[in-house]
């Protein structure tokens, strides 16, 4: 997989807030490694969330365009927001 970052800040301003894509990790111990990360790099970001669809963390970019990673763990809440069994 290759990202490439390209820069434009009049285009970025026009959605910031939004989340144009999510990174899907393979579990919990994914997100707990990338949490550690952004905090290290003093990345400002969201709770874990226990959602649905399994496990969800979002921050900001630079330009303030919201990303996401999130997991399809079958330990997080079901879709009436129960925890699962």
């Amino acid at each position: 997989l290759a990202i490439s970052l390209r820069e434009q800040p009049t285009a970025a301003r026009g959605i910031s807030g939004f989340d144009p894509f999510a990174i899907m990790l393979r579990g919990r111990a994914d997100i707990d490694h990338w949490v550690a990360r952004l905090d290290r790099l003093g990345v400002v970001h969201s709770d874990v969330i226990d959602a649905p669809i399994g496990f969800i963390v979002s921050f900001d970019d630079p330009d303030g365009l919201q990303l996401r990673f999130y997991t399809l763990d079958a330990s997080g809440l079901d879709l009436e927001g129960r925890p699962r069994p």
